[in-house]
């Protein structure tokens, strides 16, 4: 009996010790997601945006995105632009649930130029609407 009490105290710990970790991140979150940009592609656009680069900013560590909540999810990665002036694309998709922030390229530089390539879907609609925070 008194091994359990000691294990659900623990427990109970752990679990405010992780809630103040969350409640820090949110706000830290907040600041970053506050200085978003408005992001749009039709189905024949390969990048967003089409003819010039984002950068990253101090206010994010990593490049989030957000499908509009009305916009079909879709999958999404990062090209960067290098130095060299040559292109770099993860190899990766991340799926982009519509309404939700997702963390698509983590723990990236601040002046990173970058831009959104999206996997349009042959059966969604046609066009894309989201916010982009880096």
């Amino acid at each position: 009996m008194r091994s359990r009490a000691l294990g659900a105290t623990a427990a109970l710990a752990l679990a405010v010790g992780g809630t103040t970790l969350a409640t820090t991140t949110p706000a830290a979150a907040a600041t970053c997601y506050d200085s978003y940009k408005i992001i749009n592609a039709s189905r024949t656009q390969a990048y967003i945006p089409a003819d010039s680069w984002l950068t990253t900013t101090s206010a994010c560590s990593d490049i989030n995105i957000r499908a509009a909540s009305y916009t079909d999810g879709r999958s999404a990665k990062i090209c960067f632009q290098r130095s060299n002036g040559t292109t770099y694309c993860q190899s990766e998709w991340t799926w982009l649930p519509a309404g939700v922030w997702k963390a698509v390229a983590t723990n990236v530089s601040d002046g990173v130029k970058f831009k959104i390539q999206l996997k349009m879907s042959a059966t969604g609609s046609d066009w894309f609407d989201g916010r982009v925070a880096a």
